[in-house]
């Protein structure tokens, strides 16, 4: 069984970098956004092992009009451990804390598009 729940900064970036970050020169935490008192990381485990990790980080995106917004990112999977909703693990659980911090919007993008379903 998979178990989501909190983890330090530093326990991300072996999965980032092995996965997100994957030929580029390794990542040991220059991210001061990393250490912000209202960010949150968490890791998903399974046997103890670490292998997920996703970070929230309150920042607003200006093409939203909610206050109080959070961005997720940072989140992967190691690849033998895909498949298994270990993603909409953390998005649940995530929420779960957001609610707490009376969030109003979760967002995830690095590239918007305007894109029309008519």
């Amino acid at each position: 069984m998979i178990e989501i729940r909190h983890i330090a900064p530093q326990d991300t970036y072996s999965i980032r970098n092995q996965i997100l970050r994957f030929n580029q020169p390794f990542n040991n935490g220059n991210d001061h956004s990393d250490f912000l008192l209202r960010t949150f990381h968490l890791g998903a485990f399974y046997n103890e092992e670490l292998i997920g990790v996703a970070s929230f980080y309150q920042e607003n995106n200006p093409l939203f009009k909610e206050m109080n917004q959070y961005r997720i990112r940072g989140m992967t999977t190691l690849k033998n451990y895909r498949g298994q909703k270990v993603g909409s693990s953390f998005i649940l659980y995530g929420e779960s804390i957001l609610k707490k911090r009376n969030a109003r919007l979760l967002w995830c993008h690095t590239k918007v598009s305007e894109i029309n379903l008519l």
